[in-house]
């Protein structure tokens, strides 16, 4: 979807730890913006304890989380 609009994404799997990851791949590529995809986890999320969290506390550009979402209908 982004790509189709003109946009840049970059996107890799690690096996390490991900914040350090994540952090390293933004400044590399001198990302201005985050997206992150997880699946829902729903008391991590809720204490901050996730490493989504984590790690938007150390990034220095703007992150957006996003959280997978199964329809109903889906989960039978």
């Amino acid at each position: 979807m982004l790509t189709q609009r003109g946009q840049q994404v970059t996107a890799t799997l690690t096996e390490d730890d991900p914040i350090e990851a994540l952090l390293a791949l933004v400044k590399e590529t001198a990302s201005s913006e985050v997206i992150i995809l997880t699946q829902p986890h729903i008391v991590k999320e809720f204490l901050h304890v996730d490493w989504t969290s984590r790690a938007q506390r150390k990034l220095e550009v703007p992150s957006v989380h996003l959280l997978e979402h199964v329809p109903f209908d889906a989960q039978r």
